[in-house]
């Protein structure tokens, strides 16, 4: 394995983040991750080496489902702290738009039985939480916005994917947010969508005259 790690001052005044490392012959790594708020930067020529960083051990493993697993276990550390983010801000007037039900959503999978999983079930607050009804679609209205593990939903469950009333359920949306950890590049793009990192693709170094 080869990547670079470097340090950054993100809340240092007029900082400047560090330009991409190179490689040996001058070529540009494949992948950029910020992370750990931003205060360390890793260059890196695959995801796996990245997710290693944030997942200590991964890039050890051999097996691809217990690759998959390691992969769901990081999302879902990310989807509990973005949960708990998500309600501390939720405004007064937005927590009072909320229906109990809808509260209910919010919550589940939160602690208890329900610990470690996705809600299905509610419909349009008719349904039965945690009770899967193939003739029932979860439709999501509320402003507040859900944050989900796509490997939850079909097709790779048998529970339908729920919809957000803003549109398209394939991305994410303002009330409706994915965290996609079935492979190992969607991981990373749906963990910089939400905040948890900044990832992306290092722009090409510039030739010397």
């Amino acid at each position: 394995m080869t990547f670079v790690l470097t340090a950054n001052l993100p809340f240092a005044r007029d900082n400047v983040a560090p330009a991409p490392a190179l490689h040996a012959d001058g070529s540009n790594f494949e992948f950029r991750m910020f992370f750990e708020d931003g205060s360390r930067i890793a260059d890196a020529d695959t995801p796996a080496e990245l997710i290693n960083l944030l997942s200590p051990g991964y890039s050890n493993i051999k097996d691809e489902n217990l690759k998959l697993e390691l992969r769901i276990d990081l999302a879902r550390s990310v989807q509990s702290l973005a949960r708990a983010v998500t309600l501390a801000n939720m405004s007064e007037e937005d927590s009072d738009a909320l229906a109990d039900w809808e509260w209910d959503v919010l919550n589940f999978g939160n602690g208890g039985v329900d610990d470690a999983q996705d809600p299905f079930g509610w419909g349009d607050g008719t349904g039965t939480l945690g009770e899967a009804n193939p003739d029932l679609v979860d439709f999501w209205s509320a402003k507040t916005p859900l944050i989900l593990l796509e490997t939850s939903y079909a097709p790779f469950t048998d529970i339908i994917r729920p919809i957000s009333s803003l549109g398209d359920y394939y991305i994410s949306l303002p009330n409706m947010i994915w965290l996609r950890p079935q492979a190992e590049l969607s991981l990373l793009r749906s963990l910089s969508e939400i905040g948890y990192i900044t990832f992306g693709q290092p722009s090409e170094h510039p030739t010397e005259d």
